[in-house]
């Protein structure tokens, strides 16, 4: 019997694990899919998470410690000792770093500790002050390498670090869980204020800018007026919410449009939907969108940021121009008044996630890099 290979400590660096965040998000699904007796993994969070909103006991769970610094928000050198001293008790092999404040308390105590440090890039909206690029670029030619959630995040990384070898910028599609079916779900459309015979749209992004409900709004204003039973689900939190809401009683819509917040169960709500719009001018990867595909969903979205990547126009959903709210409205009535094309994109759609980002597929190219780190 072949001796098993050596097990791997890793240690992961984050600001902080809010359920619904992005990238805690992420490192979730890597934790849930990883091998954790090859690649024993632990979380050090720099600051404190809001009441009610961690998933710090999920990762406990699944047998990943998670240790908390509750580092006030200024500078705190204090802390670089102490993520240091953790990883060097805990035996720790490889760092690996998520989002700015993490990259620099993580990655000069891995460098401290002389550790590979492995820095995870999730936005194409970046500090691009010269502080902090001068930084990026120095700190980046010491790491072992930087993973991006999308080309277009590589392409933004590779813009502002110049000085760092292309080769050591690679993507790595995150792990989407297929929850589609998973479980019996007790909401419905009637409890969500919805007509059998209306055409659901939804949308789950955080009301801020880049998402643009909006423009999202300008177009369903002209759908509605084609499409009188066509219904729009906005889900979320945000700065912008209450905005948002008031632009919906502005324009008349608010017998069709429904803002109803964050919701933990927003992949069932999935659904009950017959289509999925992402209008957002800067998605780094978009999570929701593969929510969306896996349930099977056509789906529309901005031919920006890291959603053509997504989707393949005319075969798994379409792609419209940024800037052109009459063309994301024809998209929309496209996928509403022509169901048959719509079930295929939605079917080819719920194919392709399922190949490009499964979990397994995540944990094992990450894997990969562990490993060959670890041999040096």
């Amino acid at each position: 019997m072949a001796n098993q290979a050596p097990a791997i400590r890793v240690a992961h660096i984050i600001k902080n694990l809010p359920f619904h965040g992005g990238t805690t998000q992420y490192l979730h699904s890597l934790l849930s899919a990883l091998d954790l007796a090859q690649f024993p993994s632990e979380i050090i969070v720099l600051e404190s998470d809001t009441a009610g909103d961690s998933l710090a006991d999920v990762l406990r769970a699944r047998g990943v410690p998670v240790t908390y610094l509750d580092m006030p928000r200024s500078v705190d050198t204090a802390a670089l000792k102490q993520v240091a001293d953790l990883l060097r008790a805990h035996g720790v092999m490889i760092v690996q770093t998520h989002l700015a404040r993490s990259h620099i308390y993580g990655g000069l105590a891995a460098l401290w500790q002389r550790l590979p440090v492995i820095i995870t890039e999730h936005g194409i909206v970046r500090n691009r002050t010269l502080p902090v690029r001068v930084w990026d670029n120095f700190f980046g030619q010491r790491v072992a390498g930087i993973v991006c959630n999308s080309r277009a995040t590589q392409r933004a990384v590779q813009r502002d670090l110049p000085l760092v070898p292309a080769s050591k910028v690679r993507v790595i599609y995150p792990g989407v869980p297929d929850w589609h079916g998973a479980a019996p779900s007790s909401v419905t459309r009637t409890g969500l204020g919805l007509q059998p015979d209306h055409l659901v749209i939804g949308y789950f992004g955080t009301f801020m800018p880049v998402r643009r409900h909006a423009f999202l709004l300008d177009a369903f204003a002209r759908v509605v007026v084609q499409v009188p039973q066509a219904r729009l689900l906005l889900m979320g939190e945000g700065p912008l919410r209450r905005d948002v809401e008031i632009d919906v009683q502005a324009r008349g819509l608010s017998h069709a449009v429904h803002v109803l917040g964050a919701r933990e169960d927003a992949r069932q709500v999935l659904g009950l939907l017959d289509a999925y719009v992402n209008p957002a001018s800067a998605e780094a990867f978009g999570i929701a969108t593969v929510e969306a595909m896996l349930a099977g969903l056509p789906t529309v979205v901005a031919n920006c940021g890291a959603l053509p990547e997504l989707i393949t126009h005319e075969h798994t959903g379409l792609l419209v121009d940024p800037e052109d709210a009459a063309a994301l409205a024809t998209a929309l009535l496209r996928v509403l008044t022509d169901p048959t094309r719509a079930r295929q994109w939605g079917q080819a759609a719920r194919q392709s996630a399922l190949v490009r980002f499964s979990p397994a597929q995540f944990a094992h190219q990450f894997a990969t890099v562990y490993r060959a780190l670890s041999h040096g």
